[in-house]
């Protein structure tokens, strides 16, 4: 093995073990791999962080008081798209790289997004607890169910898993609108979707499915008037950001039945409480943030970190870094 020049902390590492072959990588790089366990609290992880020159983050946040502390941290290489878990101005502050994977689990996302569509469209969840309960005839108590054909779909937010959930729905004779302020009319018509104003979308959707990025714009986008504005019965799918939904104005829509179904990856709060407000809800299916996972999906996220900070440490350009200004 090559002399230690580097260390490169590995977080989440108990959940996601790093594979051999990046461990080779990083080994051949000069680098000593440390790891902290998901859930670590935040004065663990400065300490962990504080003499390291990469980071390969998965869940933490890595906040102002952490990204402070570190002496000789030069990337953070973030595994996943989202970046919200990580203080972009505090590593711009302190010269630090970060990186992000753009095209990550495309694919494993916008299927999951289908399936939770479907399962809020034919009560699978619901009928499949139903019978195992000794409920065999009990279709007419499942709630709405729909016909998919014909059905009017609403992303708010057009980029790369919206557009892989309306190429991959193409099949189902379904209506499709999207809102999104930074693409172009032709290019959301290209894939046989129709822009519409946001306002538009929330008025004609039967089905609303959230894509867009936690921002200071975006929190809390669907509150109380604007779920007031969407069609009774509408569903709502969210495998974005929790955060993008106000709970408490939702919970009372889903109870009025102003809101047929939901269908959530993500939560304000992760994990929820032991009883959360969805808990006596047959109408809300729930997973737990795994829309993003596969072998195939974190075998490729992770080289993709790793390939990152190689690249950082040879003086090659980053594939994916976010702007430093």
């Amino acid at each position: 093995m090559s002399k230690q020049r580097y260390q490169v902390l590995l977080t989440d590492a108990d959940r996601f073990p790093i594979s051999e072959a990046d461990q080779t990588t990083l080994e051949a790089l000069g680098a000593e791999i440390l790891e902290v366990p998901y859930g670590i609290e935040e004065d663990e992880l400065i300490n962990a962080c504080r003499d390291v020159d990469a980071v390969i983050v998965y869940s933490p946040k890595m906040t102002e008081r952490v990204i402070h502390s570190m002496k000789r941290c030069q990337i953070m290489a973030r595994c996943g798209i989202g970046i919200d878990n990580i203080d972009i101005s505090a590593a711009i502050k302190k010269g630090i790289v970060v990186t992000y994977v753009p095209d990550y689990c495309i694919e494993e996302v916008s299927d999951h997004t289908i399936a939770l569509m479907f399962d809020c469209w034919r009560r699978i969840s619901l009928s499949n607890e139903r019978v195992r309960r000794g409920h065999w005839d009990s279709y007419r108590e499942l709630g709405q169910m729909r016909r998919i054909a014909g059905q009017t779909i609403g992303y708010v937010g057009f980029g790369r898993i919206a557009q892989a959930v309306a190429r991959k729905l193409q099949t189902f004779n379904v209506h499709m609108k999207a809102y999104d302020p930074n693409l172009s009319t032709e290019f959301i018509s290209s894939y046989g979707v129709q822009p519409v104003s946001f306002n538009e979308l929330v008025e004609s959707c039967d089905l609303i499915s959230l894509h867009v990025p936690l921002l200071k714009d975006t929190w809390h986008m669907i509150n109380q008037p604007v779920l007031a504005q969407m069609k009774r019965g509408v569903i709502l799918i969210n495998t974005s950001r929790g955060k993008l939904i106000d709970e408490a104005a939702l919970c009372a829509s889903i109870t009025s039945g102003h809101v047929a179904a939901a269908g959530f990856d993500v939560l304000e709060a992760e994990p929820p409480p032991s009883k959360p407000w969805f808990a006596e809800m047959p109408q809300v299916v729930v997973t737990p943030h795994s829309a993003a996972f596969s072998e195939e999906a974190l075998s490729d996220v992770t080289q993709r970190a790793v390939e990152e900070i190689v690249r950082r440490f040879t003086g090659k350009e980053q594939l994916s870094a976010v702007p430093m200004s």
